[in-house]
């Protein structure tokens, strides 16, 4: 029973190979023919393949479609029936090539994103350096009504945290927007320039952990490029902080 509204398959019909045997015998009765029958196509889609002929008619399939168990186990499947003697083919057999395609624009993208990632750190490096500078009277005054070397390390360490909470939060708005302008527009006009039906496919996705982990380095890359700058108002001496106009 076929979906009248999925009009991709509308022309299939599935079926055991039994039952399409059993009918095509009932169809052939007082037929004197002898050459073979061919059927257009069967599906095998697990275990041990079974030869039938009924009378003088042996039927010869144009192809089959076979159906792996595993996903991962496709690509070896037509290996396989290949060394058969069979021609066989598989969406897996073109994944070498678009998986070497994929990494090598992983291997741009993410050159791309070091050289972003090094210049937003000495970013943050420098403006914790400038905020030293200009608050040095500042972090002299809070050693000597008893801040501890501690405190003013964790103060500079966490803004330097917030300012990259900031960043990654912002990235994160901003990931999400061209995301969705992608699903929005360039997925229906991949569809039409295909010529492929049907419920339009998402080409980007990104998934909760992903955008956690996003905000969580970007705090991380924070604290490590406010480490120097924090360290340094730590050893300031108070005296000549207070000094300092």
């Amino acid at each position: 029973v076929l979906d009248d509204s999925n009009m991709e398959r509308a022309w299939d019909t599935y079926a055991p190979i039994e039952e399409i045997q059993r009918i095509q015998d009932f169809m052939e009765q007082g037929s004197r023919a002898t050459g073979p029958v061919f059927l257009e196509r069967a599906v095998y889609a697990g275990g041990k393949a079974r030869q039938k002929t009924s009378g003088k008619n042996d039927r010869i399939y144009s192809y089959f479609l076979v159906r792996a168990v595993d996903v991962n186990k496709a690509k070896e499947l037509s290996k396989t029936l290949r060394d058969m003697g069979y021609n066989a083919w598989s969406m897996a057999d073109n994944l070498e090539g678009i998986e070497q395609g994929t990494k090598v624009m992983q291997a741009i993208l993410g050159g791309i994103g070091g050289i972003s990632l090094l210049v937003a750190a000495l970013g943050i490096t420098n403006t914790m350096i400038m905020s030293i500078y200009e608050r040095t009277k500042e972090i002299g005054i809070m050693k000597v009504i008893g801040a501890s070397f501690e405190d003013i390390r964790l103060l500079f360490l966490g803004e330097a945290g917030l300012i990259g909470a900031g960043g990654g939060a912002i990235g994160l708005v901003l990931s999400y927007l061209i995301s969705y302008l992608l699903n929005r527009f360039g997925a229906s006009y991949i569809n039409q320039g295909m010529g492929m039906g049907g419920e339009e496919v998402a080409i980007s996705i990104i998934p909760p952990y992903l955008a956690l982990f996003a905000v969580g380095f970007a705090i991380l890359v924070g604290l490590l490029s406010g480490l120097y700058p924090a360290t340094r108002a730590m050893r300031l001496s108070p005296v000549v902080a207070i000094r300092n106009e």
